[in-house]
């Protein structure tokens, strides 16, 4: 009866004859992993590019919550780097 109502719907879809259950599931495994991918790229591209060196987490109403950590760097100017908005 599955296969019935996937081939039916498969079919009113594509206009063509009915589709295996294997292929039909291949398909939407295909369809699924091209919307992750898009996904993860869309993501990517979204993101600020985060320092590759050591960082300074700064919790709290900043804008930028990880800065780039500087050899001798005080609090005060990691808060500035993370532009403090209290």
């Amino acid at each position: 009866m599955r296969a019935v109502i996937l081939c039916l719907l498969i079919a009113g879809a594509v206009g063509a004859g009915c589709v295996s259950e294997k292929k039909a599931k291949w398909e939407a495994q295909q369809a699924y992993m091209a919307g992750q991918e898009k996904a993860m790229q869309g993501a990517t591209q979204t993101q600020p590019q985060r320092p590759q060196g050591p960082v300074v987490f700064v919790q709290g109403p900043v804008r930028n919550s990880v800065v780039e950590w500087q050899e001798g760097m005080k609090l005060s100017q990691a808060v500035v780097a993370a532009d403090y908005t209290g």
